[in-house]
């Protein structure tokens, strides 16, 4: 089955020149069947995706169905996202990097990329949210503390245990907001960290620290502690255009100690900019889900008001989509970087490009807060600016005005 149903105008019936059905009665027939061809309940088949674990393939028809039809309310609601979080949990699908032999199912990056395109697909707010999780458990999984990993690693798997992720803040190189220093029996952490997804959700946190001996990476609770003359304090969730379940708000740690026995591990001061060298294509799969989305509501729309011109832009559009899915999981894996870049870019302005025909398509109602085409632009908008560098930035503002960016190495 391909990545979203076929609307095809060969298959709509007559048109009048104004790309409208002046069959009513094949209209009427179309409307009563909506269940049986709504998209939300059809499984997908990644025939041009990775080679998938059967277990894989079938969750992906198990998300549609469960977690689509809630969508706009776990955008919303922040009770519903945890309840979803939890959800994933208990399929065993919040260990998903981490290593079998610690209860996970050890999926390399191009399965679990997969796994990030299909649940974007049926919500943005959960797939941003346990990509924080999911973040947070492959940290304790490739670090140096054995105690952590017994501790969180099984617990993690059983969907027992929960975290979140700080460590966008060490882009901020020249300009750390948070700082640590080694003091007896561990860390002194002082500072804020300024974007931190799953306030309130997420009971404990992975934080990043700048320290002398470089990035110290540790556990801290993410909620309000005082110990002392040390404090935790998270400040109230942002209000953002989109995703606000999600509760993503700065934490500020006065003094705060985290103990040898809560510490992850050291990494290189510049850890952060490897990283992103290394994950360049990484959002390029929020993008694939959240344009699969675009084109699932521009399928609904079809069957709800049957104009030619929904039809041809739906077409159009997935056939970019198909070409541009084609290269992000063809052979070899290792892409160069500049490729990594310029799929992530193309990715980026598809995406902007589906979710606003949604919009158009949508007309007067799509204004509102509560309809799913308004959603999907909220979630395109945090898709096409997460994990942000200055290369990514170059290579997204090229793809969308048609320019070639700077070469880049």
């Amino acid at each position: 089955m391909e990545p979203s149903q076929d609307i095809s105008p060969n298959n709509t019936g007559p048109h009048d020149t104004n790309g409208e059905v002046i069959n009513h009665a094949e209209t009427n027939h179309t409307e009563t069947n909506h269940a049986e061809t709504n998209p939300v309940t059809s499984a997908l088949a990644a025939t041009d995706g990775p080679n998938l674990p059967p277990w894989l393939e079938q969750a992906a028809a198990h998300l549609l169905t469960t977690l689509g039809p809630q969508a706009d309310l776990l955008d919303r609601q922040p009770e519903a996202l945890t309840a979803a979080l939890q959800w994933l949990g208990q399929q065993g699908w919040l260990a998903l990097k981490v290593p079998i032999e610690w209860g996970g199912k050890g999926l390399n990056e191009a399965e679990y990329g997969w796994f990030r395109e299909q649940l974007a697909r049926c919500s943005g707010a959960l797939a941003f949210l346990q990509a924080q999780h999911q973040t947070a458990a492959a940290l304790i999984a490739s670090g140096d503390n054995d105690d952590l990993k017994t501790q969180y690693l099984p617990a993690i798997a059983r969907g027992d245990r929960q975290l979140g992720i700080a460590f966008s803040h060490l882009r901020r190189a020249d300009d750390p907001p948070i700082e640590g220093r080694a003091v007896a029996g561990g860390w002194e952490i002082t500072g804020t960290a300024p974007w931190v997804t799953g306030v309130g959700h997420f009971p404990e946190a992975v934080l990043a620290v700048p320290t002398a001996a470089g990035v110290l990476f540790g556990i801290v609770p993410l909620t309000a502690v005082e110990s002392g003359d040390r404090n935790i304090q998270p400040q109230p969730p942002m209000v953002l255009g989109a995703m606000n379940a999600t509760h993503t708000a700065a934490v500020t740690f006065d003094r705060w100690l985290i103990p040898e026995a809560a510490v992850i591990g050291l990494k290189p001061i510049d850890w952060i900019q490897q990283l992103d060298r290394r994950n360049a294509l990484q959002g390029v799969y929020f993008a694939l889900g959240c344009t699969q989305a675009a084109l699932d509501r521009l399928t609904v729309l079809f069957q709800e008001k049957r104009l030619l011109t929904i039809a041809v832009a739906h077409d159009t559009l997935r056939r970019e989509f198909d070409q541009l899915r084609q290269q992000v999981y063809g052979r070899p894996i290792d892409k160069p970087y500049a490729q990594k870049l310029q799929l992530r870019a193309q990715a980026i302005a598809l995406m902007g490009r589906a979710t606003q025909v949604a919009l158009v398509a949508q007309g007067g109602r799509g204004i509102l807060a509560t309809n799913p085409a308004y959603r999907l632009q909220g979630e395109a908008s945090i898709f096409a600016t997460s994990g942000q560098t200055p290369d990514i930035l170059a290579a997204t503002l090229g793809a969308i005005v048609g320019k070639s960016p700077m070469a880049i190495d």
